[in-house]
């Protein structure tokens, strides 16, 4: 990284260069950042090491983000029951291609409108739901899946990166 943008590796890299890693558009976008700082708030606290986010700017994040720790002793099934009540915003018990784009987003999915709908209405046949009702509290489960598919950590990422957005 360094040789790429002409910085010296024996120096590390300051504050304006790394302002200028992270807003380059082309390098890091702003779900990308979202999911770093998730990431590293996720850390605190698991290592003996001085966290890399003080604990200062944690309770000051711009973000606002929820308490990590308030994840850390959900259940599996408290965090995909939890993962479907915020999806659900139209309290309708059954998730849209939009409400469920929104948590493969979270979890990865970069594709856009046209691969989306391609993918939800493969995934709706897959579970033999019709795409125009949408997708039940247990077809989510089933689209989640077991650790295989999508692993605790993964699911607690996401439902704190949902619950930021909320």
């Amino acid at each position: 990284m360094c040789e790429h943008f002409g910085w010296s590796q024996s120096s590390g890299i300051t504050r304006s260069q790394f302002n200028e890693l992270i807003e380059d558009d082309d390098e890091t976008d702003d779900d990308e950042l979202r999911q770093a700082l998730l990431n590293l708030q996720m850390q605190v606290g698991k290592s003996s090491r001085p966290s890399v986010v003080g604990s200062s700017w944690q309770r000051k994040s711009l973000l606002h983000l929820p308490n990590v720790d308030s994840t850390k002793n959900m259940s599996r099934s408290e965090m995909t029951s939890n993962l479907f009540s915020l999806l659900d915003t139209s309290g309708s018990s059954r998730l849209s291609s939009a409400q469920l784009r929104k948590f493969a987003e979270a979890s990865g999915f970069e594709g856009d409108a046209d691969e989306w709908a391609s993918q939800f209405n493969s995934m709706c046949e897959h579970f033999g739901c019709n795409p125009a009702d949408g997708v039940s509290q247990p077809e989510f489960l089933e689209f989640i899946g077991d650790e295989v598919e999508h692993s605790d950590e993964e699911l607690r990422r996401v439902l704190v990166s949902l619950q930021a957005r909320a």
